[in-house]
């Protein structure tokens, strides 16, 4: 029997693994909820979180389901040397083409994925600027009420 796996971490976990396949501009270089920090050695790279899970009731009676809406924000980090911008927006085009597409999160029990918005910050306080563009889309699952492991 397997563990169930929450959502959030599902979602997270298929994104990552979704753009680690289709984004080649970072090689690989992709973090599901990365804590640490970047350095200028580690770009460009992108970094998946799931900080927002908002949930109702889809369905009533035995075999209730939860709609569960969720906040996927891609973080694009790139040194903002010459280029970066333009940079960012080419890897950008990727994650969203990556994630918008149909089968990309529905293994995880996604059933649609919309962007939501986009959002750049400049830190100037390392060696060499790093530009962080957050792609943020809007994710729909439903699950099982009360087993939030648990697909429907």
């Amino acid at each position: 029997m397997t563990t169930p796996i929450h959502t959030r971490q599902r979602i997270r976990t298929a994104a990552a693994d979704a753009l680690t396949a289709s984004c080649p501009s970072v090689s690989g270089r992709v973090f599901p909820g990365r804590v640490l920090s970047f350095s200028e050695s580690d770009l460009p790279a992108l970094a998946v979180y799931t900080p927002e899970d908002l949930s109702e009731v889809a369905a009533y009676g035995k075999g209730a389901i939860e709609k569960r809406t969720l906040t996927l924000d891609v973080h694009v980090a790139v040194a903002d040397a010459d280029g970066g911008w333009d940079t960012a927006d080419a890897i950008a085009l990727e994650v969203e083409s990556s994630l918008c597409s149909p089968r990309a999160l529905g293994a995880a029990g996604a059933k649609q994925v919309i962007l939501a918005s986009s959002t750049a910050t400049l830190d100037t306080s390392a060696e060499v600027p790093i530009l962080t563009l957050v792609v943020r889309f809007t994710v729909i699952a439903f699950v099982t009420a009360g087993s939030p492991g648990i697909p429907r």
